[in-house]
């Protein structure tokens, strides 16, 4: 369970529940500027998160071992200066990551694609505010 956002002063956790026993298997606090927008898991189970550091005026993509005790301090993937991540996929037969930038959220946004390294693989123009991913097996 993602909850929390830094713009709302509510610092940001990543909880792993145990749906077979309701249990709460831990919690990961964020760094309190970060604003986790976005989660996504990946077939190894693997789990990325998009992050707007607000006060920062940075954003990227974090890679978080469900099983891990703190967030990660370094980015997975980091977008460029002037860049709005917004969405956040994981395309399940190649576990490539797709992130969209929603610029100024007037213009047009793009869509970026990364293999499982981080290394960006392709990226083409979208609609204003592209959010979400759907992939068709």
């Amino acid at each position: 369970v993602l909850a929390g956002n830094s713009y709302f002063g509510k610092t940001a956790t990543l909880t792993h529940l145990d749906l077979n026993t309701n249990q709460i298997l831990n919690t990961i606090t964020f760094n309190p500027s970060w604003s986790p927008e976005r989660l996504a898991i990946n077939q190894q189970g693997d789990l990325f998160v998009l992050v707007n550091d607000y006060n920062n005026s940075r954003s990227g993509i974090y890679k978080v071992n469900e099983n891990a005790s703190s967030a990660p301090t370094n980015f997975f993937i980091t977008a460029n200066s002037g860049t709005y991540l917004y969405g956040l996929g994981i395309e399940p037969i190649t576990n490539h990551i797709f992130v969209s930038d929603a610029k100024d959220f007037t213009q047009n946004g793009s869509i970026m694609r990364y293999n499982t390294n981080g290394t960006l693989i392709q990226s083409w123009p979208a609609g204003i505010a592209p959010s979400s991913f759907y992939f068709v097996q």
